[in-house]
């Protein structure tokens, strides 16, 4: 009887390298790959331009002593698409972020 478990935990472990050699041939994986790389690339430049932005906050606060309302709201749409990024490239998410679909509205 103990040789019967290994055999079955064998077939729990198989795998089925049919499915997967069809699932390396379909094109839309590829492509989402891609489209997860390049968005992957584009969030490094963006998170930068944040630190930009925020510096940007800080010279607006020296000089009149409260943050510039345009960037906050700039800053509110740009939080809300690095979040459609981050969705999108850990699979939590099949919507594609801009230029895919609307840049994202402030809540506010």
């Amino acid at each position: 009887m103990t040789k019967d478990k290994p055999k079955e935990q064998e077939e729990n472990l198989s795998i089925d390298t049919v499915a997967i050699t069809e699932n390396i041939k379909e094109p839309s994986i590829w492509v989402n790959f891609f489209l997860k790389i390049i968005y992957l690339v584009f969030l490094n430049f963006i998170v930068p331009f944040l630190g930009f932005v925020t510096l940007l906050q800080l010279l607006f606060s020296l000089g009149s002593k409260k943050p510039n309302e345009n960037l906050i709201f700039f800053s509110k749409k740009l939080s809300i698409y690095v979040y459609q990024i981050i969705n999108f490239i850990t699979y939590s998410s099949d919507e594609r972020p801009w230029p895919f679909n609307a840049f994202p509205e402030s809540t506010d």
